[in-house]
């Protein structure tokens, strides 16, 4: 399944390639942590607050997820491409759903009331962001979304501290959920800036000089996070040899996307004589 979404990704146009980066990255991250709850049931000290952990980490990175794509929609719209309006409005539709659908999942990591505090201050910054989306120009909606997304990086591993997951002694669960906690966001997030920075200038059809250094420096990040989350993973099916053929094609598809970005950018934006986005 992952080959074969990794070659039909490469064979994407550019606009509908960035239309999906994260969703074929995304699936990864559902092996990983399918992978990670069946270790967790199976270790005697597996506790409630383990699985809940992964159970609101994985609503977590559904929210990081989309707001990563709105934020690469936003930089379309706001840089002239209205076209792409409805789908902005239907991804803000999202954000608002993720938020709400995680302050109704059942109390566990939340517990503890600066925890909850800090989510109810994201949750409202998340649906604020997603209301006035359209009112802020393009470099300033850029910055407010990677700040939150950061600070949502950042509430990821306190879930992960405040129920145990990155304490958990067995080898093959420690490098799952430093996979899911630490690496696969990191990468998510270097491909989503990217993916913003890129579509942003198609859709002004230019770009300066600064803004070339920043997505070549994004795909510099993007290559060293896909190294960092190999060498991790490699660690993790060591240790569990019953897990190593997924986890092996998991970590060979999320390589082949960022790769696959990567080159695409060069061939559209930085090696391009002139830059447009197909409609």
């Amino acid at each position: 399944m992952f080959r074969l979404s990794a070659s039909l990704a490469n064979r994407l146009a550019y606009r509908v390639k960035f239309g999906v980066i994260g969703a074929l990255v995304a699936a990864v991250v559902s092996v990983l942590l399918v992978e990670a709850i069946i270790s967790a049931r199976t270790q005697i000290g597996a506790t409630r607050a383990e699985l809940s952990g992964l159970r609101y980490s994985s609503e977590l990175r559904s929210l990081v997820l989309h707001l990563q794509q709105h934020r690469g929609l936003a930089a379309i719209v706001l840089n002239g491409n209205e076209a792409k309006k409805p789908d902005l409005l239907a991804k803000a539709q999202e954000v608002r759903a993720d938020a709400r659908r995680i302050s109704a999942l059942e109390a566990g990591p939340l517990d503890a009331g600066k925890t909850t505090a800090n989510w109810s201050k994201l949750q409202q910054q998340a649906e604020s962001l997603a209301e006035r989306a359209l009112s802020l120009d393009a470099a300033t909606s850029f910055r407010e979304h990677t700040a939150l997304i950061g600070q949502l990086k950042d509430f990821l591993v306190d879930i992960a501290d405040s129920s145990a997951l990155t304490v958990d002694p067995d080898p093959d669960s420690h490098y799952l959920i430093t996979a899911l906690t630490a690496q696969v966001p990191e990468l998510l997030e270097a491909m989503g800036q990217l993916r913003a920075k890129g579509s942003g200038a198609l859709a002004k059809a230019s770009m300066n000089d600064g803004e070339r250094l920043q997505i070549l420096l994004l795909q510099q990040r993007i290559d060293q996070a896909a190294l960092a989350m190999e060498k991790n993973m490699r660690r993790a099916f060591a240790a569990s040899e019953s897990s190593r053929a997924a986890l092996e094609a998991s970590a060979g598809a999320a390589r082949q996307e960022a790769m696959a970005l990567s080159a695409t950018t060069s061939q559209r934006i930085l090696d391009a004589k002139a830059l447009d986005m197909p409609p």
